[in-house]
């Protein structure tokens, strides 16, 4: 089938092009969560990368399907920063776009490399009192003050998610070489992390990535169950759910109360910062005055309801596409995403796209029309 390509003959640039910008994401997402140094010019930085994107999608053939999904992707984005006055949906579905015939692996293997580079440098700087405090100690809302420790970062929370994003690339690239030791100390590090940062997000984001892959390890029959797959939709399904009903109704009931209770409040913000009743298919531009940790409840408020669904249905294809290839390693990683996104906005609302992971998930999944190709170069 013949492709529509605006510049021909220039797919090595593009890719380098990509690869920059991918860079500068980098160098964004980083600076932004290191709580002693603020990147000069950082929304020239994003501009700059949100072009070199844009420039990429020029030099790149797609098939007419995709270039459909382009289009209809892209007014969603536009319309979303015409009437809110935000770039993010606009330029996330550019870099999504864009990605279509990159080295995933080779993209993925840069992604990991400069976001250890950059934690151990704020965690380096605050350890030998360079910049950066190591703890706080606060009432965090939990019935009294606490010493959580940061290392550097904006929050403890920020600290053991930044460990959720680690584990998570590491087992997207090198799935196939971590063996059940491996899982094993992931686990460790996750639990006597969360002795110092206390976040029970980042505990129960890593845990669920790491005990789903461990299953699959140990027990690969019930990899090829279809059970496994339609429980992870429904609980994809279920956090959006109970989002529009916290949204709506406050945390009126039992199961409410007791989810609410779990996440220290996060479902009642959604009813007191983001009532259903405000929630637009397209809003105008919009701050909250108070933390709004349940990321999708932000979404829907901050960039709309269409931009909701859209997002919904990127996650959902994930979901389809580990059951249809019975990857186990792919729900896993979904469901750990949507679990830091139900309840640590601030770390997935980044002005960074990288700090959205379920982008990094959907880069290159539009990249052939032949899916075992897809699986072998991007995944």
């Amino acid at each position: 089938m013949k492709e529509i390509q605006i510049i021909r003959g220039k797919e090595r640039l593009g890719e380098i092009l990509f690869i920059i910008g991918i860079v500068l994401e980098l160098v964004v997402m980083m600076t932004d969560h290191c709580a002693s140094f603020t990147l000069p010019l950082r929304g020239r930085v994003t501009q700059v990368a949100f072009a070199l994107f844009a420039l990429k999608i020029l030099t790149t053939g797609y098939r007419p399907k995709q270039f459909i999904i382009m289009i209809l992707c892209g007014v969603v984005g536009v319309v979303s920063y015409l009437t809110c006055k935000d770039e993010m949906v606009v330029r996330l579905t550019v870099m999504v776009l864009s990605s279509v015939n990159i080295d995933l692996d080779r993209c993925l293997k840069i992604i990991l490399a400069g976001t250890l580079l950059g934690t151990v440098a704020i965690i380096c700087m605050s350890v030998t009192g360079i910049a950066g405090d190591m703890y706080s100690i606060a009432d965090f809302g939990r019935g009294g003050e606490e010493k959580r420790w940061m290392f550097g970062f904006n929050h403890a929370n920020n600290l053991h998610c930044m460990y959720w994003y680690i584990t998570s690339l590491v087992i997207l690239i090198y799935r196939e070489r971590i063996k059940i030791p491996v899982y094993v100390a992931l686990l460790a590090g996750d639990m006597g992390l969360f002795f110092l940062t206390r976040s029970r997000s980042g505990l129960l984001a890593v845990t669920l990535v790491i005990v789903l892959c461990l299953v699959a390890e140990i027990f690969p029959k019930g990899e090829k169950s279809a059970l496994p797959y339609v429980i992870g939709m429904a609980i994809v399904v279920m956090s959006f759910v109970f989002t529009v009903i916290a949204s709506a109704l406050g945390t009126e009931g039992r199961l409410l109360g007791l989810l609410n209770k779990v996440l220290n409040s996060r479902l009642y913000m959604c009813y007191k910062v983001a009532p259903l009743n405000e929630w637009k298919i397209f809003p105008g531009s919009r701050v909250t005055e108070y933390a709004l940790d349940n990321g999708i409840a932000y979404i829907a408020y901050i960039y709309g309801i269409a931009v909701m669904i859209m997002f919904l249905a990127a996650i959902m294809y994930l979901c389809i596409r580990a059951c249809r290839k019975r990857q186990m390693w792919l729900l896993a990683l979904t469901l750990g995403y949507v679990g830091i996104l139900f309840m640590e906005s601030s770390f997935v609302t980044n002005v960074s796209l990288l700090c959205c992971f379920g982008a990094v998930l959907l880069l290159g999944r539009l990249s052939s029309e032949d899916e075992e190709k897809v699986e072998k170069r991007c995944f």
